[in-house]
């Protein structure tokens, strides 16, 4: 008994098992590894205050540099980029604060940078949270009514699309305290700086 193929029945196996074989593919490759590493954070506008952790204050300038390692396994993607400053401890501990939002492409080369947020031609001052399309919104100060002082740690969450996959399972930078967070690097925010002694 012979069994036959005909045409019909091998295009219609090649449809079905041409993308099942490409989102296999793209799977695996996805979960070789995240698309950037976020490492060693640090706010080089912080300050000694005589506290655990440096001080930031309100109304400052505000920045921080990091070292990112942008992979060549999956070429170019395109980042979703979310600044937060979460309070840790006090009324509202956990809440974050949006600090900075913004779309950026990148090709990976296994090029290690370190680039400061702002960059030199931005700026952000250290008072308010701000909206998708980064406006300072009034209504909500990283320091509540009454509160002179928070801890909190600054940090990013990075969505990547380098792959239709990506788009359907999400996936984000990791090294961080949640799976889709950056290191954390944190600092005491302050309303007042202190008299000089």
């Amino acid at each position: 008994m012979s069994i036959t193929i005909g045409w019909r029945h091998l295009a219609a196996i090649l449809a079905v098992s041409v993308p099942i074989s490409y989102i296999a593919f793209l799977g695996m490759l996805n979960s070789l590894g995240p698309s950037t590493e976020f490492i060693d954070p640090q706010i080089e506008t912080a300050k000694p205050c005589g506290r655990e952790l440096p001080c930031v204050y309100v109304g400052d300038d505000f920045y921080l540099r990091y070292y990112i390692v942008r992979h060549a396994l999956n070429g170019r993607c395109k980042s979703d980029v979310r600044r937060y400053a979460v309070e840790i401890g006090g009324a509202n501990n956990g809440r974050r604060h949006l600090l900075s939002h913004v779309e950026l492409n990148f090709v990976g080369r296994n090029e290690i940078i370190r680039p400061r947020w702002p960059t030199y031609e931005e700026r952000y001052k250290l008072e308010y949270s701000v909206d998708e399309n980064n406006n300072p919104l009034a209504d909500k100060p990283l320091l509540a009514d009454g509160v002179d002082e928070q801890e909190m740690c600054f940090l990013n969450t990075n969505r990547y699309y380098c792959n239709v996959l990506d788009y359907i399972v999400p996936r984000y930078m990791q090294g961080g305290t949640e799976p889709d967070e950056s290191p954390r690097i944190c600092a005491i925010v302050r309303r007042h700086k202190e008299a000089p002694q």
